[in-house]
Formats: C-alpha cells, structure tokens, sequence
C-alpha cells in the first residue's frame, strides 16, 4: 500500500513541477515578446519624430506610457536614453501657434 502512495505522490508532484515549469517558460517569452513589440514601437516613433522635428503632448504621453510598461519589465538600457530623449523634443504644435500669435 505504502508503494502504491509513493507512485501516486511521485506523480502528482512531477506534474505539478512540470506545469509551473511550463507556465514558467510561457510567462517568460510573453514579456520577452511584449518587451520585443515595446522596444520596436518606442522606436518607431523615436525615428517618426525625428523626422517631424518633434512630438505633441499627447504623443510623448504615450510614449512615455510605453515606456513605463517597458521599463517594468526590466533590461532597459537603450531604450531609456531614447525615452530622454524624446521628453526633450519640441511640440511642433505649440511652435505652430506661437507662429501665428
């Protein structure tokens, strides 16, 4: 009888270890895509302002709210250096409307 415990208690445990190992690696390559799909946005839309001279309000807003997604899920390097820079740029509308003022 003692055996027949030992198999099923094996068992249980080796499934319950392989599911958190799978779920484990699942969690992993999401936020390793989610960061892959951030990263490639935030630059898109670094190189998008670049050529604009700029970015409004609502755009580095958004961009900043990429960031943070981004920076919360670690490694982030490069990425902060391009966030500093686009909270530098100008607002092309605000130059827009001291033009006409």
């Amino acid at each position: 009888m003692n055996v027949i415990i030992q198999v099923i208690l094996t068992a249980v445990a080796s499934s319950v270890i392989t599911f958190i190992i799978t779920r484990y690696k699942m969690d992993l390559a999401l936020r390793k895509g989610v960061q892959a799909l951030l990263r490639d946005r935030m630059q898109q839309c670094y190189e998008t302002f670049k050529i604009k001279d700029g970015c409004t309000i609502p755009e580095k807003e958004n961009f900043a709210n990429m960031y943070t997604q981004y920076h919360s899920l670690g490694k982030n390097g490069v990425m902060t250096n391009i966030y500093n820079a686009v909270l530098k740029m100008p607002d092309p509308e605000k130059d827009d409307v001291q033009s006409v003022i």
